[in-house]
């Protein structure tokens, strides 16, 4: 095998110089330099078919290198976040945006609620939602198997507690404060509990067997009541002033024995039972009490004020001061948030027809603007001026005024819990997390997993979240 002593490539065939580069052959390359014809030449170490590179070259090949390095580094570090309308963000990154949601503190049961045993049930109150001076303040009612229970003042900012109080039964106190402080039933009586400390003040003479409290305005409302037979109770629906006056109250023979307290706008209702006389609702005006003459039915309170009377799949739309002018089909469909600037909500109505139901939607003087086949809705509320609709596993932003489907989502598991706040659709389950979709164009912003902690205990609107000021809390 014969090589190039100058270019070191393979020699094949036969003549004097090489056919690659026209160097003299090895043999007559040895003839020659041994005669002095040619200078000694030593076999080239180059790798076959290189050229060589100067140095100067190589410099610049490093240099564009390095700052075709440097643009692509730049542009990646810059690039916009993924987390952000990526609906296929990996579950449990947790994106800038997210920062609110990170744990500020965390606290044990134990810690919270000092000297009760299993917990069988807890309730939260934000009093910030109607008073800004309380702003950080969470309340929560905490109750053991045994019946005993604590009434706790949390700061929501760093979860220190401010106060406790601590009864023989459970606590139920209305959602509105009053004169700086919670109205409470407890221990057989209804006392107003201070929120600044709470010390417990003055006690109002309710009835011995009150359930639920309300507030509307500087009025105290407290609705009491047992069953008289499997079918029948008596209720009694008391006002009082907060100095403890008396202003009127109603015993009432009902037909039914679940019944709860409702009130919307100046006016309070008992719903799920009738009057067992003529079947008609039980229904008073706030200020003085009035009883306003509806339709037989069960009552329904309504946004706008607006009372719904249901009778055979049919409900007629009242006024508060008791004008009934307007009939449709269906029944009413309460949202659970109200979130939005509208200044006129449309009622909601589901009817059905078969095997499809109908979610029909109206103005507030009762002229219907459009409806949507649904199978199971859950009308989750309005948010930053549109609709909000569960269907299923879908979830559905739609414009109240006219229906227009603005977005739909439907890989959301069916059992999720769902809020809204000024911007954002919220779902919770366990098994999926915290995810935010954008209420205008249905991107999720963010998720976040907590892994296998399980469901929260608290049963709520809000799915084991309170929304605090600036801080969200859960609970479970």
């Amino acid at each position: 095998m014969l090589v190039c002593s100058n270019c070191g490539r393979l020699l094949v065939g036969v003549g004097d110089y090489c056919p690659y580069c026209g160097f003299p052959r090895p043999k007559l390359t040895q003839q020659l330099e041994d005669t002095g014809a040619i200078p000694r030449v030593r076999p080239s170490k180059r790798t076959p078919g290189l050229k060589k590179v100067g140095k100067r070259t190589l410099a610049i090949v490093v240099s564009l290198v390095g700052i075709v390095g440097l643009v692509v580094g730049g542009l990646y570090l810059f690039r916009p976040s993924s987390a952000v309308g990526d609906p296929d963000v990996a579950r449990g990154t947790v994106p800038d945006q997210l920062s609110p949601l990170t744990a500020a503190w965390s606290k044990a049961r134990s810690e919270i609620f000092t000297g009760l045993g299993a917990i069988s049930s807890v309730r939260f109150y934000e009093p910030g939602r109607y008073d800004s001076a309380y702003a950080s303040t969470i309340v929560a009612a905490a109750s053991d198997a045994t019946g005993r229970s604590q009434l706790v003042s949390l700061n929501a900012v760093d979860g220190s507690v401010r106060w406790r109080v601590s009864a023989a039964t459970p606590f139920s106190c209305a959602d509105r404060p009053i004169s700086g402080g919670l109205a409470c039933l407890y221990d057989s009586q209804l006392r107003l509990v201070v929120l600044a400390d709470g010390a417990v003040g003055r006690t109002l003479p309710v009835h011995v067997t009150s359930k639920q409290v309300a507030v509307v305005g500087d009025v105290v409302l407290a609705l009491s009541g047992q069953n008289t037979s499997k079918t029948e109770s008596r209720v009694n629906l008391q006002a009082f002033a907060i100095d403890g006056d008396l202003l009127w109250s109603d015993e009432v023979t009902a037909a039914g024995t679940s019944y709860s307290l409702s009130t919307s706008g100046g006016v309070v209702a008992v719903t799920g039972v009738v009057r067992a006389d003529d079947g008609t609702p039980i229904v008073h005006t706030v200020a003085d009490g009035a009883t306003l003459a509806l339709p037989a039915g069960t009552v329904t309170l309504l946004p706008n004020e607006r009372i719904a009377v249901t009778a055979d799949d049919a409900t007629t739309i009242c006024t508060t001061a008791g004008a009934c002018d307007v009939r449709v089909d269906g029944r009413p469909v309460l949202p659970t948030v109200f979130d939005s600037g509208l200044e006129d909500y449309p009622l909601l109505f589901s009817a059905s027809g078969g095997d499809v139901n109908e979610l029909r939607v109206y103005t507030s003087s009762g002229v219907q603007t459009w409806s949507r086949a649904v199978s199971d809705p859950t009308v989750v509320g309005f948010c930053a001026g549109k609709l909000v609709l569960r269907d299923k596993a879908a979830v559905t932003v739609v414009s109240p005024s006219d229906g227009a489907q603005a977005w739909s989502q439907t890989a959301i598991p069916e059992s999720t819990a769902m809020w809204c706040d000024t911007a954002r659709v919220m779902t919770f389950t366990a098994d999926a997390g915290l995810s935010a979709f954008e209420i205008e164009n249905g991107r999720q912003a963010w998720t976040v997993d907590f892994g296998a902690s399980g469901r929260p205990s608290l049963v709520a609107t809000t799915g084991g979240f309170l929304a605090v000021g600036d801080t969200w809390v859960r609970y479970g």
